[in-house]
C-alpha cells in the first residue's frame, strides 16, 4: 500500500476538519462585533488544531498497536505499513508543529492550547482504558479546542465549549460499546459527522450566520476524504 496513504489513514485525515471547525467556531464566537477577522490567526488555529488532532490519532494507534493486531488489523501500524519508530517521529513532529504555531497566539490561548496537548496525551496513554474517563477527556479536548479559538480575543462564554464537549463525550461513550454491539458503530459515525454542523450552528446562534456557513463548508473535504480513508 502507498506509504503516504498509510500515514493519512493513521492520522484519520477526514476527521482533521472537525478539529479545525472547533477552533474556528471559538474564534468567530469570541470575535468582537465589528472587528475584522485575521486570516493569519485562522490559519494558525487550523494548523494547531490539525497538528494536535493528527498527533493524538497517531499516538492512539501507537499505544494500541498490540491490541489492534487482533481487533483492528486494518490500521497502518497493526498491518506493518507504518513502524513504531516512524509513528513516534510523526508524533514528535506534529507536537512540535502545534507548539510552534501556539507561539503566535495570545498568552491565554497559548495556555489553553498547552492544556489541550496535555489532555490528549493523558487520554491516549492512560484515560482511554476506562469508559467514563475516556468520554470526559475526549469531550474536554473538544471544549479546550473551541475555547482556544475564543481566547484569541478574550475569555468568552463557556456555554458553546461545554455544549460541544458534552456532545463529543456522549459520542465517545457510545463508541466504547462498538466491540459488544456492532450497531453502535453506525451511531458513532453519524455522531462524528455531526460535529461540524454543530460548530456551524453554535457560530450562527452567536450572530454570525455567514461564518457559520463557512464552517459548514468543511463538511465537503470531510465527506470526500471519508470515502477514501476509514475513520475507525
Amino acid at each position: 500500500m502507498n506509504v503516504f496513504f498509510s500515514y493519512l489513514q493513521l492520522v484519520r485525515c477526514p476527521l482533521v476538519f472537525t478539529a479545525i471547525a472547533d477552533s474556528w467556531a471559538g474564534y468567530w464566537i469570541g470575535l468582537p462585533a465589528g472587528a475584522p477577522a485575521s486570516p493569519a490567526t485562522l490559519a494558525a488555529l487550523a494548523g494547531i488544531s490539525g497538528s494536535f488532532y493528527m498527533m493524538g490519532m497517531a499516538l492512539n494507534d501507537l499505544a494500541d498497536r498490540e491490541r489492534d493486531a487482533a481487533l483492528h488489523p486494518h490500521r497502518p501500524i497493526a498491518r506493518g505499513d507504518v513502524t513504531a519508530y516512524q509513528a513516534t517521529a510523526l508524533i514528535l513532529a506534529l507536537s512540535a508543529a502545534g507548539m510552534f504555531l501556539l507561539r503566535f497566539l495570545p498568552r491565554s490561548a497559548f495556555a489553553i492550547g498547552g492544556a489541550l496537548l496535555l489532555v490528549i496525551l493523558a487520554y491516549d496513554l492512560r484515560l482511554k482504558r476506562w469508559s467514563i474517563p475516556a468520554a470526559l477527556s475526549m469531550g474536554t479536548c473538544r471544549s479546550l479546542n473551541l475555547a482556544m479559538g475564543s481566547a484569541v480575543h478574550a475569555p468568552g462564554t463557556l456555554q458553546p465549549a461545554i455544549l460541544l464537549g458534552a456532545y463529543v463525550a456522549a459520542v465517545t461513550l457510545v463508541s466504547t460499546l462498538e466491540e459488544k454491539r456492532p450497531d453502535a458503530g453506525r451511531w458513532v459515525r453519524w455522531g462524528l459527522l455531526g460535529i461540524i454542523p454543530l460548530d456551524a450552528l453554535l457560530v450562527s446562534l452567536a450572530g454570525r450566520p455567514l461564518a457559520g456557513g463557512a464552517i459548514l463548508l468543511l463538511l465537503a473535504p470531510r465527506l470526500a476524504l471519508g470515502k477514501l480513508f476509514p475513520v475507525n
